[in-house]
């Protein structure tokens, strides 16, 4: 249990290394939305209509898809030919350690992403 923290820990800071990433996860996402929904935000305040809760989870759906390609595919594949798996599997000695790890840094990140672009949409539709 302590090499998965351990592994946590060093996912958590080699992904927060690559903030640029975050641009393509959270950033463009929401702009978009806010900017797309401009004309609801001007007509009523708090008015939050059926076809913009159905557009709200393709946002979360982009949100969600885009940090798996980025986070974990992507990175997988430069660490994977740069050697970093090997030295890895080298010190921990397994790889499904290795994998846990990887998959719980993903997981809070999406939540997090997620949260914050709720956030967002309420508070600017004052919910």
């Amino acid at each position: 249990m302590n090499d998965i923290k351990a592994l946590s820990k060093v996912y958590l800071i080699n992904m927060l290394s690559n903030k640029f990433v975050f641009i393509f996860n959270l950033l463009f996402p929401t702009v978009f939305f806010l900017y797309n929904h401009l004309h609801s935000l001007s007509n009523s305040k708090g008015y939050f209509s059926q076809n913009t809760l159905a557009v709200l989870s393709c946002f979360w759906a982009y949100i969600i898809i885009v940090t798996i390609i980025n986070n974990v595919i992507v990175s997988v594949i430069a660490w994977r030919e740069s050697g970093f798996y090997k030295q890895l599997f080298f010190i921990v000695g397994s790889k499904w350690k290795i994998l846990t790890a990887h998959f719980l840094v993903q997981l809070i990140v999406i939540n997090l992403e997620l949260l914050v672009f709720n956030i967002i949409v309420m508070i600017v539709y004052q919910y």
